[in-house]
Parts: C-alpha cells; sequence; structure tokens
C-alpha cells in the first residue's frame, strides 16, 4: 500500500492551490486501483513460479512441529474463543514446502477458529494414506 500513498503525494506535490474534496476522491480511486493492479501483478508473478520447477522448496517436515508452530501462533484467538484443539500425527513427516504448508496451516485452523462455536473442538490430524500425507482439520 505504500505505493499508491507515494503515488498521490507525488501528484500532490506541485500542486497549487490545494485539491478539493472532489480531487482528493478522484487521487484516492487512482491509488486504490493502483493498489488492485499490484495485487493482480504479483497473483501473476506467483503463477508463473508455480509452473517454474523451482517455486517448491521441498524438505522433510515434522507433522508435530510444524502443527505446534501454527498452534502458537493462533494461540490467543483460540484462548479468546475457549476452543480446545487436538492434534494427532499418525505420519511423522511430511515431505512439503515449509513455507507453504504453514500458509496452508495458518489459514485452514484459522478458519476453524473463527467458524467454530466459543467453546467448541477442533481436530487437527496427519493421516498416512497409500498416496501420500493427508491432513484433516474440523470442527
Amino acid at each position: 500500500m505504500a505505493f499508491p500513498i507515494k503515488l498521490t503525494s507525488t501528484l500532490l506535490q506541485d500542486a497549487k492551490p490545494k485539491p478539493k474534496s472532489d480531487e482528493w476522491e478522484y487521487l484516492n480511486s487512482i491509488a486504490r486501483n493502483t493498489d488492485r493492479l499490484l495485487n493482480l501483478m504479483n497473483d501473476l508473478l506467483d503463477l508463473s513460479s508455480i509452473e517454474s520447477d523451482s517455486f517448491l522448496q521441498k524438505e522433510a517436515l515434522s507433522t508435530k512441529d510444524i502443527t505446534s508452530r501454527i498452534l502458537k501462533q493462533l494461540q490467543s484467538p483460540i484462548e479468546k474463543r475457549n476452543q480446545k484443539v487436538h492434534v494427532q500425527c499418525e505420519t511423522e513427516s511430511v515431505l512439503a514446502d515449509g513455507h507453504r504448508l504453514e500458509q496452508v496451516l495458518v489459514n485452514l485452523i484459522g478458519n476453524a477458529n473463527k467458524y467454530t462455536p466459543k467453546g467448541g473442538e477442533i481436530f487437527v490430524r496427519w493421516v498416512s494414506e497409500p498416496t501420500g500425507t493427508l491432513l484433516e482439520i474440523s470442527d
């Protein structure tokens, strides 16, 4: 969001007299649309890197460790809603990109926290299957 603010301030730097309120609205619209375009460009760059071989940096990760790390990050909202989280790791490790796996866990457990009633329970389960490791999150 820093770029649109710079854009707005650059447009206003030499403005004399100062812009009127409708001009501010126009400049803010430019800033918002610039932000949207930057987000679209970043999405396109992500898609491009996904298609390349170097996108995922796979390594053996402990299912217990990565789950514990994410639960520590989300501890405060889970405690605020008085929820209990049950973790079951039937498989010790998974071959995955740590950064991407953390994103997935934060998103899924965060959603479970958000949509599970206060005092409810969330279940995180890592299961070995013939085709690989399955991550189950339920509430």
